[in-house]
């Protein structure tokens, strides 16, 4: 993610989410390697999870050294705190659901499904933000 995007602006974040859920679902990725997909979204969800990880055993020093995982952590938290019960456990079992998908390993039906939901659900919430931003009016608003 740039420094001087927000996250819902991003549209390298935005490519990876949608792209992966193509690939998560079976679609087509039309002009991309589904490989490539699956280990760019697998990539965001692994920093998602070691930061989470982190961020529940108090590892200051982690969010530290490893700024761009705790970014990414902090995009699930930011946007889908209260709507995903135990994030930590779920980026991990995203993490470890789109990991065996990639190596053709076996997965769980069920863990595929709440994968995509997660994914969507960051998704939605991204795009909900960016449509809300391009309406605002510039400036400041003062009532007198």
């Amino acid at each position: 993610m740039r420094h001087d995007t927000t996250a819902s602006m991003d549209p390298a974040l935005r490519l990876t989410l949608v792209n992966g859920l193509a690939a998560l679902k079976g679609q087509p990725v039309e002009g991309l390697d589904p490989e490539k997909v699956l280990q760019r979204l697998e990539q965001l969800f692994d920093d998602a999870k070691t930061a989470g990880s982190a961020m529940v055993q108090q590892n200051a020093r982690f969010v530290f050294n490893n700024r761009h995982a705790f970014e990414r952590y902090n995009l699930f938290f930011r946007y889908l705190r209260g709507t995903v019960q135990d994030l930590p456990a779920r980026l991990a079992e995203a993490y470890a659901t789109v990991h065996a998908m990639r190596l053709g390993e076996r997965f769980e039906k069920a863990a595929l499904k709440r994968t995509i939901a997660l994914a969507q659900a960051l998704l939605t919430a991204l795009q909900r933000e960016r449509d809300s931003t391009r309406f605002r009016a510039p400036g400041v608003l003062a009532l007198a």
